[in-house]
């Protein structure tokens, strides 16, 4: 009689571990599906890396150059969430499927762009994107001359702070707007300096305190 009664309570201690280990991951499972529907910042936006469409290859520096300035004036607005991708080797997906490159960075939009520089000429290419669904919330295309990049940047900040429905303080829109020089020299030499800077190899290093 003993040994059954042993046997009742090694059945019930079965079935409590079991429910234990079932709610377990029942609440798990709820909380990771949970997490994952959590929507992004309506105010949020991830910049991905923009295209050298010059015909001069060594252009390079100066499209990621105007990216990153953007960049840095999207980010001096506190209304806004903003993620820099610093390359596609970063994009596990294909750069066509927008809306899992919003997933993978908690973001609701994303903005792609490229640049065209030709002698004193320069062509800024942009579209803002929903995450989402792909849908294109603005387009727009600056043609101008060289010295007027710092202009092209300001409008495209403050037209995607708009769209994105961001406030801005009156200090951030003089940050937004602020022309960091007048020497267009020294602004191309710096753009190459930070470009090389961020190979972080020896050699690329030593280019950019050359360019410094």
């Amino acid at each position: 009689m003993p040994k059954k009664s042993g046997r009742s309570r090694a059945w019930i201690y079965v079935v409590i571990v079991a429910g234990a280990i079932a709610a377990g991951l029942f609440f798990f499972g709820h909380y990771t599906s949970t997490k994952q529907s959590v929507t992004a910042p309506e105010k949020s936006i991830a910049v991905l890396p923009f295209d050298n469409l010059s015909r001069d290859p060594d252009n390079a520096y100066f499209a990621e150059g105007v990216r990153d300035e953007l960049l840095a004036r999207l980010s001096t607005a506190a209304d806004l969430k903003v993620i820099s991708i610093r390359s596609t080797e970063q994009l596990k997906s294909s750069l066509d499927d927008l809306s899992q490159i919003a997933r993978k960075f908690g973001v609701a939009n994303i903005l792609a762009g490229s640049v065209q520089r030709s002698s004193d000429q320069v062509r800024v290419n942009v579209q803002l994107v929903r995450g989402e669904n792909n849908a294109h919330l603005w387009a727009d295309s600056f043609d101008r001359k060289l010295t007027d990049i710092f202009v092209i940047e300001s409008d495209i900040a403050k037209t995607i702070a708009e769209k994105l429905q961001a406030k801005l303080t009156g200090s951030e829109e003089r940050a937004i707007s602020a022309k960091p020089t007048a020497d267009l020299e020294a602004h191309q030499l710096y753009l190459k300096g930070r470009y090389f800077w961020n190979r972080r190899t020896g050699e690329n290093l030593k280019k950019a305190l050359s360019y410094f």
